[in-house]
């Protein structure tokens, strides 16, 4: 079992952002369009990481430098939960190779535990872009220690676990759903945008009226009010953000251990449960009461 996950999760790992295509294609055409795209990713990432140094650093300035392991644990977790959303259906359920691999003598353990460890990698270059970067400012300028830092870089390893988790859950419902729809990208576009706004009017729900009067105590207020909100939002901040600041051992292990056994709780159903979905998802549905109209062409933006 443990080589056919070896295997195959090299196989998944071999087509993260089309390498695989843009490695052996012959095609100028693909070759140049992937090498903009790697560039386009690059450019994205550089500027992902100037905006969380500079988020931090800011905070760490005017003296909320404890915001900042929670900032940077919170954003990672809803940036890898919207990235992986719309990825782990079509990657966990892929159809254009499930039949070739119900035909051979493949464990479907071993399959989707493949499949999972892709998505689990591109969950954790997320969080590494976003984490790393803060995480590293708070450790040079606040000094929490030997026992903060190790949590830190621990942390950067765990906490996408429990995105990713919730990721295929909300991947599954949206695959589901746009598996019967014409339009499935503008549902899916749609679907982003709404989380985004709801995100972003979640976390512009911040008092202000402790910026009146701009001094220390009204800043110590406001910092505990933010580390408040985004405690609330999302507990496992809480969990991760004090084993940073605080050297929590207890809460680290909690929220380690909910991750991990919900993570394999998830892997385990989908093992079981992984040919009657994928017969659910991809079964195709014909209506005979059709009627031949006026047919028209329209463009691919329209």
């Amino acid at each position: 079992m443990m080589r056919q996950i070896r295997i195959l999760t090299k196989l998944e790992l071999a087509n993260i952002f089309s390498l695989n295509v843009l490695r052996y294609t012959k095609d100028r055409k693909s070759r140049n369009t992937g090498i903009a795209l790697g560039i386009t990713i690059g450019v994205l990432v550089l500027m992902a990481i100037s905006y969380v140094s500079g988020m931090s650093y800011g905070y760490i300035k005017i003296g909320l430098g404890d915001i900042v392991p929670a900032y940077v644990v919170f954003l990672s977790s809803i940036l890898t939960l919207l990235f992986c959303a719309f990825k782990a259906g079509k990657i966990i359920f892929k159809e254009s190779c499930y039949d070739i691999f119900s035909s051979m003598p493949i464990k479907t353990s071993s399959l989707v535990i493949s499949r999972y460890i892709r998505l689990y990698i591109e969950g954790l270059m997320v969080a590494c872009i976003v984490m790393v970067p803060g995480v590293a400012l708070y450790g040079v300028f606040e000094k929490p220690g030997l026992l903060g830092i190790i949590f830190g870089l621990l942390a950067v390893v765990i906490v996408p676990i429990l995105p990713i988790t919730l990721s295929v859950l909300l991947g599954l419902v949206i695959t589901g759903i746009t598996s019967r729809m014409k339009n499935k990208a503008l549902f899916e576009s749609v679907f982003a945008v709404a989380i985004v706004v709801a995100i972003f009017i979640a976390t512009s729900l911040v008092p202000t009226e402790e910026l009146e009067n701009f001094d220390m105590q009204a800043m110590g207020e406001l910092a505990s009010k933010l580390i408040d909100m985004l405690y609330k939002i999302y507990p496992p901040t809480a969990w991760f953000s004090k084993a940073i600041c605080e050297g929590d051992v207890v809460g680290f292990i909690i929220g380690t251990s909910i991750s991990i056994v919900l993570f394999a709780l998830v892997i385990f159903l989908t093992a079981i449960n992984f040919e009657r979905i994928n017969r659910e998802i991809h079964r195709n549905f014909a209506k005979h009461n059709y009627k031949l109209g006026e047919l028209e062409s329209k463009s691919i933006m329209k």
